[in-house]
This record gives C-alpha cells, structure tokens and sequence, in this order.
C-alpha cells in the first residue's frame, strides 16, 4: 500500500513532492544534480506506488460492482421465479375454491330439489288424507240421515 498522507490535521504536512529548486540543470553543480536526481528519483517511485495503490483500489472497486450487479440480477431473478410461483399458487386455489363453490351450489339445488318433492308428495297425502276425511263425514251424515 502507498504512505498515508496527514491530510486536514494541523501541524502535520503529508509527505508530498516538494518543488525542487528553482535553478535551471545547467546551472547546478555535480552534486546539485545527482541529489535531485535522487529526489526526483524518489518521487518517482512514490508517485508510481501511490499509482499502483489507486489502482487497485479502483479494480476492488470495479470488481465490487460488477459482483453486486451480478448479485442484484439473480436477486431479480429468483424474485421474479417467487412471484410466477405464488399468482400460480393463487390461482390454483381460486380454481379450488371455485370447484368448492360449485359443489356447494350443486349440493343446496340436490336438497332443494328432494325437499320440494317430499313436500309435494305430504301435500298430496294430506289431500288425500282430507278427501278420505271428508268422504267418511259424508257417509256418516249419511248413515244419520237414513240414506
């Protein structure tokens, strides 16, 4: 990893690349020059580790989204397969309630259909009933009567 830089802190300087002296090469002595040389050599490797830290920095970062974009499509994905799964299951049970409904609606028309029959057949027995009733007042006047 790059050097840390103080950055914000009051009193502390981050350890950046100073502006070398103002002189010209051609003016600096044997020595003047193999020590910015040296700087300059310095910095550059500083700057090319602090490059290669940015850079991976960016690539875990790319490689991040690119796994949480593949994460968030099978999310969708497996979402989307539990939603066709639950209008599926709905619908099999309206089907079911729907099959109950009828069967419940056949079974009250069966009832109703048996308990009209057996009520036509007691009005017809207590017809019956009141027309043997009548017939036998009939004869019994009748018989009072001397017929």
């Amino acid at each position: 990893m790059a050097p840390k830089k103080n950055v914000g802190k009051k009193g502390n300087v981050s350890k950046s690349p100073a502006v070398v002296d103002a002189l010209f090469p051609t003016s600096m002595s044997k020595e003047e020059l193999e020590k910015h040389i040296v700087h300059l050599r310095e910095e550059l490797d500083w700057e090319q580790e602090e490059h290669n830290y940015f850079q991976l920095e960016h690539d875990m970062m790319h490689t991040l989204w690119e796994i949480t974009c593949w994460q968030l499509e099978e999310k969708r994905a497996e979402l989307c397969n539990k939603d066709w799964e639950v209008e599926e299951q709905h619908q099999v049970e309206i089907k079911v309630y729907k099959q109950k409904v009828k069967h419940l609606l056949y079974k009250h028309q069966e009832n109703l259909t048996e308990l009209t029959a057996e009520s036509i057949l007691y009005m017809k027995l207590a017809q019956g009933m009141e027309l043997q009733k009548d017939k036998f007042s009939l004869k019994v006047k009748l018989v009072r009567n001397g017929f």
